[in-house]
């Protein structure tokens, strides 16, 4: 009767783990592919950042990321880049102006401003959406 009882036990134990640990199993994966993308989007705004304060003549900026990346007439070594910031004053204060700037990236971290759109005076709803997103 004991080890009946024991066998029954173990089973219903490697059961419970089972239910528990195949899905962080699968989900683990999934959350690594995701981190290796963060990290190497945050490396690419990391590079940019000179860019980001000539264009926005030194202001302070938070909530930049990539909008668009694609490659340029099948180019594996040419790539268009979008990007969008939200610049402020003081400490994170209006105004707050949204920039979407459009790059080239061109063989040895060659980056090529082809133009900027600025929306000036953006309200704080709009902005906290956009940080958000």
């Amino acid at each position: 009767m004991k080890e009946k009882f024991l066998w029954i036990f173990t089973l219903i134990t490697c059961f419970v783990l089972l239910i528990y640990l195949i899905p962080k199993v699968s989900a683990f994966g999934t959350a690594a592919s995701v981190d290796r993308e963060i990290l190497l989007e945050e490396s690419l705004l990391h590079q940019l950042e000179n860019n980001f304060y000539d264009i926005t003549k030194g202001k302070a900026y938070f909530c930049e990321k990539i909008l668009n990346i694609e490659r340029i007439n099948n180019n594996t070594n040419s790539h268009k880049l979008t990007v969008q910031l939200v610049t402020y004053e003081g400490a994170h204060d209006q105004p707050f102006n949204l920039y979407v700037i459009n790059f080239t990236l061109q063989p040895f971290s060659v980056f090529k401003v082809l133009d900027v759109e600025e929306t000036k005076d953006v309200p704080i709803e709009k902005a906290k959406k956009i940080c958000k997103s």
